[in-house]
C-alpha cells in the first residue's frame, strides 16, 4: 500500500523554507505550469500561504472535495484529466503550515492513498541520515555530504582525461584524495561527457579493474570503492575486484545491470541522463519541468529497483547535472535541490568543474572553475544533498567546513 500510494500521488515538497521569496516563485512557477492558476494569481497564492508547498498527482475528485474542506489548506488544481480506465483525477498543489498537514494525515481514513503519500512525504523529509552497506558501511548525512572523490582512468575525460590513464598514476591519485579527505572513491573507465565515444567492455574494464582490485589491497577495507560503468559486466566483475557501489549513469535502465546490483545486494547509484552522452547536449528539452520530469524519472527507476529487492535506502540518486540539461535546467535543478533532497534517499550531485559553471562566469577551461565548483557545493550542500562527487576534494573539504561551523556553531 505504502509504495503504491508513493508512486500514484508522486509527492513532493515544492518549498521547505516558508517566507523564502525564491521558494515562493517556485511554487508560482509550477502553480502555473499545471496550469492551475494565472502568474499573478499564483504569485498571491502562494505569497499568501504559510508553511509548505506540496505537489500530488492523480488525486481523485472526491479527495479534491475533501481536501477543499480542511481548515488552513489551500488548494490550486489543475484541470482534470480522464485515464483510459475511465478514472478521473487531477494534479494539486497544497499550500498549508506542517502542523496542518500532519492534521490532513491523522484525519483521513487509514486506508487512503492520498492520506499514505502525505505521511510518507512527512516522514521521508524528516530523515536525515542514511547508512550504505559498502565496505566499509557509510553513513550519510542530509546537508552535511560526504565526498566522493573523482578517479577517471581514461584518455578522454572532460576535465582530467589523460593525467591518470595508467592504474599505477590512478592508484596513486586515488591514495592522494584519501589523504586529502575522500570518504569514497569513485572508479570510472569510460568518459561520459558530452560527444564522449563509448568504449568496448574489455577495454573498460583493463582500465578500472587493476586499480579498483589494488585499491582494494591499499585500503584493506578502510575507503568505498564504487564503480562508474553502464556496463552489467564491467560493474560484475568491478565487484569481484573489490567495488562495493555500483554507479550507473545509465539509471539502472538495463535490466542486467540491475540483476547484479540485486545478487550481490549491493547499493547503487542512480541518475538521471536524457539521451547519451554522445548526443546528450544536442538540444536537451523538458516538456514543462525539469524538476519534475527527473523526479519521475528516479522513482520510476526506485520502483523497478525495489522490484529486483533493493532496499529503498540503498538507493542513491542522482539528479545528473550536465547529462542532457541546458545551463538553465542545470540551474534549476540546483536552485530546487530540496525537491529532490527531501523524498527520503540520499542524493549525490554530481557538479564539479561542469561546463554549465563556466558559462556563467568567464568560460574558464575544466582545471580553473574552483571557485565556482565551491560555491556550487556549498549551495548543493545547503539544499541537503547527501554525497558530493569532486575533484578538488582538499578544497572541498575546507568549503564545507564553514559551512558546518555556520550550522553548527557549538562544534
Amino acid at each position: 500500500m505504502d509504495e503504491e500510494a508513493w508512486v500514484r500521488h508522486a509527492p513532493r515538497l515544492l518549498r521547505w523554507a516558508p517566507s523564502c521569496a525564491e521558494s515562493e516563485a517556485h511554487v508560482a512557477a509550477y502553480l502555473v505550469s499545471l496550469g492551475a492558476a494565472d502568474e499573478r494569481a499564483a504569485r498571491g497564492a502562494a505569497a499568501s500561504a504559510s508553511g509548505l508547498g506540496v505537489y500530488l498527482d492523480r488525486v481523485s475528485p472526491e479527495d479534491v472535495a475533501w481536501l477543499r474542506s480542511q481548515r488552513d489548506v489551500a488548494l490550486m488544481q489543475a484541470a482534470a484529466r480522464t485515464a483510459e480506465g475511465g478514472d478521473t483525477s487531477c494534479e494539486v498543489v497544497l499550500l498549508a503550515p506542517q502542523r496542518a498537514l500532519r492534521d490532513l494525515v491523522a484525519d483521513a481514513a487509514a486506508d487512503s492513498s492520498l492520506s499514505v503519500a502525505l505521511r510518507l512525504l512527512l516522514e521521508r523529509a524528516a530523515q536525515r541520515t542514511f547508512t550504505l552497506h559498502t565496505t566499509p558501511q557509510l553513513t550519510l548525512t542530509r546537508g552535511a555530504p560526504a565526498i566522493m572523490g573523482i578517479v577517471n582512468v581514461t584518455p578522454d575525460s572532460f576535465s582530467d582525461g589523460g593525467e591518470h590513464v595508467s592504474p599505477e598514476a590512478a592508484v596513486a591519485h586515488a591514495l592522494e584524495l584519501v589523504e586529502q579527505g575522500a570518504q569514497i572513491l569513485d572508479v570510472g573507465g569510460e568518459s561520459t561527457r558530452p560527444g564522449a565515444q563509448p568504449v568496448d567492455e574489455e577495454q573498460e574494464a583493463a582500465r578500472v579493474l587493476p586499480v579498483i582490485a589494488e585499491l582494494a589491497t591499499r585500503l584493506n577495507g578502510t575507503v568505498p570503492l564504487s564503480v562508474d560503468t553502464m556496463k552489467p559486466a564491467v560493474a560484475r566483475r568491478a565487484v569481484e575486484a573489490g567495488a562495493s557501489l555500483i554507479n550507473d549513469v545509465g539509471g539502472f535502465r538495463d535490466p542486467a545491470m540491475v540483476a547484479v546490483a540485486a545478487e550481490f545486494d549491493l547499493p547503487v547509484c542512480c541518475m538521471h541522463m536524457q539521451g547519451k552522452p554522445r548526443t546528450m547536449q544536442q538540444a536537451p528539452h523538458y516538456e514543462r519541468d525539469v524538476v519534475a520530469e527527473v523526479d519521475a524519472f528516479l522513482r520510476e527507476r526506485t520502483a523497478a529497483l525495489l522490484e529486483a529487492g533493493i532496499a529503498r535506502e540503498q538507493m542513491v540518486l542522482d539528479p545528473g547535472f550536465g547529462f542532457g540539461k541546458t545551463v538553465a535546467h542545470n540551474f534549476t535543478l540546483l536552485r530546487r535541490l530540496d525537491e529532490l533532497t527531501t523524498l527520503g534517499q540520499p542524493v549525490l550531485a554530481g557538479l564539479s568543474r561542469k561546463s554549465s559553471l563556466a558559462a556563467i562566469s568567464d568560460q574558464a577551461p575544466p582545471q580553473e572553475r574552483l571557485p565556482e565548483s565551491l560555491a556550487a557545493h556549498v549551495v548543493a550542500a545547503q539544499h541537503g544533498v547527501s554525497i558530493l562527487r569532486v575533484h578538488d576534494v582538499a578544497e572541498t573539504r575546507k568549503a564545507l567546513a564553514v559551512l558546518r561551523a555556520v550550522n553548527r556553531p557549538d562544534e
